[in-house]
């Protein structure tokens, strides 16, 4: 039973089998309630035709849409992962990874209010879906957010001397930083 939507980079579909499976009770339950196999079976496809009818939808369509909701959920994960930057970063301690997790998710909601302000200000042409031959305009992307902020925000052009100066503050910041350790993990290697 195939599945889709039109995406921002083309359609995407997704195909889902659907097989049915029933659970037979087992013999003594069977017993108990006055039934052989085939009645076992009987009364497992009368209670599953009767859900299907009291929801005025097939199972299967339901579970179809199920599965593919999840899916593009997934695909929207790792996509937004790989733009993010998340998919190559590689954490030695905890800490790390739970402040680049923090830093990640502001950015992602950052650039999803940014995209609905852009959607609630901007209205899309619907000449262009004509003019390109295609379904659904694509979004902003990450770069598209990257680039409106350096052109809202450019960063100032360092003189030579001031990036000299630059490197020698985080040189020196950097040295006392280990300084401060190394006389840290001395003090604790005698405590012990």
């Amino acid at each position: 039973m195939p599945t889709g939507r039109a995406g921002a980079t083309g359609s995407v579909a997704k195909s889902v089998v659907i097989l049915r499976a029933f659970m037979m009770p087992s013999a003594s339950e069977a017993s108990a309630a006055g039934l052989d196999a085939k009645g076992a079976i009987a009364q497992l496809e009368a209670n599953t035709e009767q859900l299907v009818r009291e929801r005025g939808k097939s199972m299967e369509q339901t579970m179809a849409r199920r599965e593919s909701h999840r899916y593009f959920v997934e695909r929207s994960n790792q996509d937004e992962k790989g733009e993010l930057g998340w998919d190559e970063f590689q954490a030695v301690k905890y800490l790390a990874w739970e402040h680049q997790l923090a830093l990640t998710i502001l950015a992602s909601w950052f650039i999803a209010k940014t995209r609905l302000d852009w959607m609630q200000r901007f209205e899309r042409n619907p000449a262009l879906l004509e003019q390109y031959e295609i379904d659904v305009l694509p979004l902003l992307s990450v770069s598209n957010v990257r680039e409106l902020l350096r052109a809202a925000m450019p960063l100032p052009q360092l003189t030579t001397q001031e990036a000299a100066a630059l490197v020698v503050k985080h040189l020196t910041n950097r040295t006392r930083s280990r300084k401060s350790r190394l006389s840290k993990q001395q003090e604790g290697s005698f405590e012990t």
